[in-house]
């Protein structure tokens, strides 16, 4: 049944798969309709009746509970998936990769492993398996859904995480007048859920650099803004980078305090701070998702999830991982429109 945003769904017989066109937001009352409408539509045309429906693990999600009542009709055990593990096996399964992987699942937000937000993570994926390697730390989601469409609020919850003189560059940088109350809310945990999102990230830089809005059109607008930045630096076309900035490893985690610290340290124009954020990540996840393939005896590394659409990061990733066979998707897009390739198969492997 695929995702919330961006939604699309999945019939999968043998070993074909038809997916919908591109259904879309199901906040919108419109598209809800047209979900279930289309729904019925395919199972018509295809002449098809599910023997199986595998839904998103988030509970709260749209498209999870239109599968749990078509499941309840049918009589049959919805398969909840996560939704990292399905964004890395919709890769798996377009290029018919059948053995265990390394996957670096980056996007705004999915339900992980119990009941953790997600956005940022390293994980041993086969067909019917996730296990969790690592990633980025959580960081305060101030206000919940309210932080993905104003970049601000990353920002100020990047800097009370991790930079110790964060009053200091908050007072200066930040326009919003009500920050003081938000930053009470956090230190309160109140309605700031813990997220390690790769996407909240791209905001907070987006906003520090001054290039993303107060209030974004879109999710994923602010991390637009900031590849679009980086790719005008004379460094995005260098073959070989001397940066001080980095996002080292502490253990299995990047270590977003030295990040933080070396970011805004490094003096330099706004285009050069764009693509030195990109390269950090990227060193960063490298080094992760190599570390792991080693050890996991991998010699595949898979990247999805919407972050992944960044052409920037991607490349870095896979020049940093030429030693190993790096996948992501060409047919079906990297964002929640794949999703629910990924959650059939794996249900499939599953039942």
């Amino acid at each position: 049944l695929g995702s919330d945003l961006k939604n699309t769904f999945c019939l999968l017989r043998h070993n074909k798969a038809v997916l919908s066109q591109h259904i879309g937001d199901t906040a919108n009352e419109q598209v809800r309709s047209q979900l279930s409408e289309n729904l019925e539509l395919f199972q018509n045309i295809y002449q098809f009746k599910p023997d199986i429906i595998a839904v998103d693990a988030h509970p709260s999600y749209f498209s999870s509970s239109i599968g749990k009542q078509l499941a309840k009709q049918q009589q049959i055990t919805p398969i909840e998936v996560l939704h990292h593990h399905a964004h890395i096996v919709s890769v798996m399964a377009e290029h018919n990769c059948n053995e265990p992987v390394i996957g670096l699942a980056l996007d705004g937000i999915g339900m992980g492993e119990n009941g953790q937000l997600w956005g940022g993570e390293c994980l041993l994926v086969d067909y019917q398996h996730s296990q969790y390697l690592g990633g980025l730390p959580a960081v305060a989601l101030p206000g919940g859904d309210l932080a993905a469409k104003q970049p601000w609020r990353n920002w100020l919850a990047h800097l009370h995480q991790f930079v110790p003189h964060w009053q200091e560059i908050l007072t200066k940088t930040c326009t919003e007048p009500n920050w003081q109350i938000l930053i009470n809310a956090i230190e309160r945990g109140l309605n700031c859920p813990p997220i390690s999102s790769a996407g909240r990230l791209f905001d907070a830089v987006a906003y520090a650099l001054g290039i993303a809005p107060t209030i974004v059109s879109w999710e994923g607008e602010a991390a637009c803004h900031l590849e679009a930045l980086a790719n005008t630096s004379s460094l995005a076309t260098q073959s070989a980078v001397n940066i001080p900035v980095k996002m080292p490893l502490i253990g299995n985690k990047l270590d977003l305090a030295y990040f933080w610290q070396s970011w805004l340290n490094y003096y330099a124009s706004v285009e050069d701070k764009a693509f030195a954020f990109h390269y950090a990540l990227a060193q960063g996840f490298a080094e992760l998702a190599a570390n792991q393939a080693r050890q996991h005896q991998c010699r595949t590394i898979v990247l999805s999830g919407g972050v992944m659409h960044n052409q920037l990061l991607r490349r870095l990733l896979k020049e940093t991982l030429s030693e190993f066979r790096v996948l992501s998707a060409h047919k079906l897009p990297m964002g929640d429109g794949g999703l629910s390739l990924g959650q059939a198969v794996i249900a499939m492997h599953r039942n």
